[in-house]
This record gives structure tokens, sequence and C-alpha cells, in this order.
């Protein structure tokens, strides 16, 4: 981990030094040397006034091919050459990346047959690494790191190798689209794998199970990056819970997303989950609270509930005092309910919560 951080930063560097060297010029602009590989010189020009990179072959009569108009950083971008080709370069103070063209005699085009990236990430480099997509084999590979904000320290994450097709280009069609579609696709590789290294640490399921007339009843529930009361971190950059019921008749799911996880997680108790029985039908309540601090008068509980074939999510707001609590806005919790179940749902939510410590926030 320290090793990729190291190089990336070094190669940054070089580029930035490269760049600053000559003040008057910028670098690598005219590369003369056998693209199409029949001996003879070919040119390669980046004309940064136009912002496009200029090709001319010897065995296409030396006519200009021509690339889209390119989004590039002046003074640190630039051309190399690589292999039988070149490379087009374009870095930036805490990201970049380098785009590989060769020929393809086959095709008689100067092709795109590489990108690769790095980033830094913000000052802690969560984010921070390296990556690379072969486009004549579709073969993607990344090596990232993310920090680990319980444990305050960096954390290398297994080589990331997958399958990334993109379109196929050539000089003549090439432009920042592709770039940004690669870019776009490895953040999103890095962000997933991420989520599944945290949510493998923290992620907390419970299992409910009841019998009724209609047979055996299976509630799952699942919290992702649930809090401590005792202890924090009560923030986190996602939080939500989901809960499913499945019997023969049913398959419900519902789930609630923390809408400001950097505030307030959210602690579950699978020994307050419920089920009721209103007309005749199970209801089951699943009551969940937030982790840290709250004043008196705004007391907070939620509820996912599943009634008669459906599923709901209602926000229950108390004010308390010392004599007890009490329910606010009581016409907004129960719009959309069964008549039934609202009536039942507000009786049980107030025998529950009558004082402050039924809300897990002191």
């Amino acid at each position: 981990m320290d090793k990729i951080i190291r190089k990336l930063m070094m190669a940054a560097a070089c580029l930035l030094l490269a760049a600053s060297a000559d003040g008057q010029e910028y670098r690598n602009d005219t590369l003369r040397f056998d693209m199409d590989l029949d001996r003879r010189l070919d040119t390669v020009i980046f004309d940064k006034a136009k912002g496009i990179i200029v090709c001319k072959l010897s065995t296409q009569a030396f006519r200009e091919i021509k690339s889209m108009k390119l989004i590039f950083d002046g003074r640190q971008s630039g051309i190399e050459k690589k292999g039988n080709g070149f490379t087009y370069t374009v870095p930036h103070m805490r990201a970049g990346y380098h785009c590989d063209f060769a020929y393809s005699k086959a095709l008689k085009k100067v092709q795109l047959i590489g990108m690769n990236r790095y980033e830094f990430g913000p000052a802690n480099n969560d984010g921070s690494g390296e990556s690379s997509v072969n486009l004549l084999t579709d073969s993607y590979s990344g090596i990232w790191n993310y920090y680990d904000m319980e444990n305050s320290r960096l954390v290398e994450m297994q080589t990331i190798k997958r399958k990334m097709v993109l379109p196929k280009t050539y000089l003549e069609t090439f432009d920042d689209k592709i770039i940004n579609q690669y870019i776009s696709r490895c953040v999103k590789l890095f962000e997933k794998e991420k989520a599944d290294r945290i949510g493998q640490r923290k992620t907390a399921n419970f299992k409910h199970s009841f019998s009724d007339a209609s047979g055996k009843n299976m509630v799952s529930v699942k919290v992702y990056n649930p809090c401590d009361l005792a202890a924090p971190p009560w923030d986190a950059d996602k939080n939500f819970i989901e809960a499913s019921l499945v019997n023969r008749k049913n398959t419900l799911a519902v789930r609630y997303d923390n809408p400001a996880p950097e505030m307030s997680l959210i602690f579950y108790d699978h020994k307050e989950i419920s089920v009721q029985t209103i007309n005749g039908i199970n209801a089951v309540f699943i009551p969940f609270y937030y982790c840290g601090n709250s004043e008196d008068h705004d007391k907070a509980v939620s509820y996912l509930i599943f009634y008669n074939g459906r599923s709901y999510a209602r926000h229950l707001a108390y004010a308390c005092t010392k004599t007890g609590c009490k329910l606010q806005q009581e016409q907004k919790t129960i719009k959309g309910l069964p008549v039934a179940l609202s009536k039942h749902f507000i009786k049980y939510s107030n025998s529950r919560h009558k004082n402050k410590r039924s809300f897990h926030q002191d």
C-alpha cells in the first residue's frame, strides 16, 4: 500500500518537474519514429493550441489523422513514445491518466489499445491507487486503497480484476468521452468493492420467526453500519435498515435509507420486535432508533411494519418532559395506513414510549 502511494507520488513529481524544467516550452509535442513499421519515420504531433493529436504515417502518404478536441492541462500534459506506439499523458495534482495508442496493420488505423489512471485521494488517501484496462482483451485491473475510519488506517484492497468492455476507439474518434467512461466505471468498481469490504464487517443481521394460521413466518432484519450506543463512531458514509417477511402466501420487503448518516446512525434492538394481532390479522412492528445526542423535546423512533400483505415505514417524533412523552403530528404519522392498523399502531407506540428512556438517546 505504501509502495503504491510512494510510486504514484514519485511519478507525479517527475511529471511536474519535467513540465516545469523549461518555463517556455511544452514537452514532447512532436515525436518522430516508425509507427507503422515500414522502416520509414512517421510523425506524431500534440497540437496544444488546437487541442488535438495528429499522426502522419508514411503508409498513408503522410496525410493528417486527427483526434477529436481534447481537454487537458497544457503545460503538464504531453505525448511520449511507448513501445511501437505512443502514450498521451494528462497528469493533475492528485490524479491523472495515460492513453496508449498503436498502429493496427489489419485495420490500417491508429488504435487506442489501453488506458490507465491513478488517484491520490484526499488527505487521508481514501480512494488512492491505480488501475488499467487493456482494450484489446477487455481486461481491467485495479489496485486501490480505502481509509478505515474506525481504525484510522489506510487499507489496501485485493486487486480488482474484471471484464470491462469499452467502445472500439481510433485516433480520429478519440476524445474525453472514452476517458470519462473508463474513469466512471473504475470509480464504481472501487466504491462497490469498498462497500462490500466494509459491509462484511459492519452489517448486523437478525432473524425472528412466528407461526399463525397461515403457517410459519420468517422475519429478517439487516442493519448496515449499525451504531453502538456505548461508543462512537456514530456517523458513516451510508446507513440503512431493511426487513423482509416470508411465508407461504407472501414475500414482503421494506427498506429505509438514513438520509443523514453523517449526523447519527440507526440503532436496532432485535428484542423489541413485536407481532400484534389486529382484526385477526398479524402485524409485525419493527422499531428502530438513532444514536447520538438528542434534546429532551425531540425524541425519535421509526417503525418498519408488515400488515395484511403490505409493508410500511413510519417515523414518530415525541416531545418528552419529566412527567412523560407525547406524540407529535399524529395525523402525519398515520397517513396512508389502514384505519385498523393506524389506531392500533398509535396505541401501541404510545404504550411503548411513555418516557424518554425508551428512545435510547440519553
